[in-house]
């Protein structure tokens, strides 16, 4: 079983822009305009390649995230779990709201928890609040280029 821990950055190298990095979401190395490109679509690329079960799951739906892992653990052959968990420091939130960015990215769309399993693609729970993807993104600071320029420089004056 293979869990991939996407925070849509290499976060441990210093927020610097990945192929999981969203369109428009700042990091040190697309610092003024954001990511250029979108996001791969990474549980595609691995069912693609003919695993026996994928899943995306979220930090912010644990009992969804439990269940794949323990059906996973059930299945025999390769399994594949690509997990959303938001990174305070990257994403720019306070941390207390970390598992609340993440069920906010399932219920506005930013975030589709689903599974394949024998060929078949199965949606587990539809967007909630699509009428809110714009909140949710100037939640976070990576997607608010200019406020975030601002307060770089402001940091430099000091």
């Amino acid at each position: 079983m293979y869990i991939c821990y996407d925070n849509e950055a290499y976060m441990n190298t210093g927020i610097q822009k990945s192929g999981l990095t969203p369109y428009g979401a700042k990091t040190t190395t697309t610092p003024h305009k954001g990511s250029r490109r979108s996001k791969k679509d990474m549980l595609a690329i691995v069912a693609a390649n003919g695993v026996d079960y994928a899943a995306s799951a979220s930090i912010g739906y644990l009992d969804d995230y439990i269940r794949k892992i323990e059906k996973a653990a059930g299945i025999k052959g390769t399994k594949y779990i690509h997990v959303l968990a938001p990174c305070p420091v990257g994403w720019g939130f306070k941390t207390d709201e970390t598992v609340e960015i993440a069920k906010e990215a399932v219920d506005v769309g930013a975030w589709t928890l689903q599974e394949y399993e024998s060929g078949e693609w199965k949606t587990n729970r539809e967007p909630s609040r699509p009428q809110d993807f714009e909140h949710y993104t100037k939640r976070q600071a990576r997607f608010n280029i200019e406020k975030q320029y601002q307060e770089d420089h402001s940091h430099a004056k000091r």
